[in-house]
């Protein structure tokens, strides 16, 4: 039985706010996220996320299967103007344990939380 998903998980994040700040940038910034990491095939598709939009997933191409990333978008307003924030706030959220999975070639997500020091020890 293989796992990939657990009910919790970890993000990387990250935010960039400025004058001109786009959504053309975000993809950028996104695809050569993913170009420096290895991955080539890089895909984006329209997404729903509450406190963003426009919004999108990051999918990657890896051994032939596409597989999701995380998710991004533009804040909306109602959630940065309370905070006076003047610019656009570009934002992300990917997924830390998918790259260690595929790094590590792992197919269960539970191995990541296991205690076994052999296993730790050959990685």
């Amino acid at each position: 039985m293989e796992s990939t998903h657990l009910p919790e998980f970890t993000q990387i994040e990250g935010i960039v706010s400025e004058e001109n700040a786009n959504f053309n940038m975000l993809v950028g910034i996104l695809k050569e996220f993913y170009k420096r990491i290895g991955f080539e095939k890089i895909k984006m598709r329209p997404s729903y996320f509450p406190f963003t939009e426009p919004s999108l997933e990051v999918i990657v191409e890896y051994k032939g299967k596409m597989l999701e990333m995380g998710g991004a978008g533009i804040f909306r307003p109602e959630v940065t103007a309370p905070f006076n924030v003047k610019y656009p706030v570009l934002a992300w959220g990917l997924g830390l344990e998918r790259l260690a999975m595929i790094r590590l070639g792992l197919k269960d997500i539970r191995q990541l939380y296991m205690s076994d020091i052999e296993w730790l020890r050959k990685v």
